[in-house]
């Protein structure tokens, strides 16, 4: 949810930039840059809340889904981390031609 004074469009295109996979214009990396993450290494949904929450405007965060491309579906969509094989680095490219290369989504509401 987004703060009475913000827009919805800033603040999303704000989110799908920070859970990039790129270095941003800033210098700082996106949250799925590669660099980020090691062989096996979980990502947690609390991670992922926690800065989402930092992003300013946001309001409240409310998870729908969280869950690993094409795992099991059901009681694991609210999952509290994403489990990442030892051999496996975890992915974003947020590319919707490539799903299986992981996406996030935002649905933004309140503000303007």
């Amino acid at each position: 949810f987004v703060e009475s004074g913000y827009f919805r469009t800033a603040v999303r295109q704000i989110l799908i930039e920070g859970f990039s996979n790129v270095t941003l214009p800033d210098g700082q990396r996106g949250f799925f840059h590669l660099d980020n993450f090691t062989f096996g290494q979980y990502v947690y949904q609390s991670q992922v809340v926690t800065r989402a929450a930092q992003v300013p405007g946001v309001t409240r965060v409310d998870v729908t889904r969280f869950a690993r491309w094409g795992g099991p579906s059901g009681d694991t969509d609210a999952s509290e981390d994403i489990e990442v094989r030892p051999f496996e680095v975890a992915r974003l490219d947020n590319d919707l031609s490539a799903p299986w290369n992981g996406t996030i989504r935002f649905n933004v509401a309140g503000g303007w």
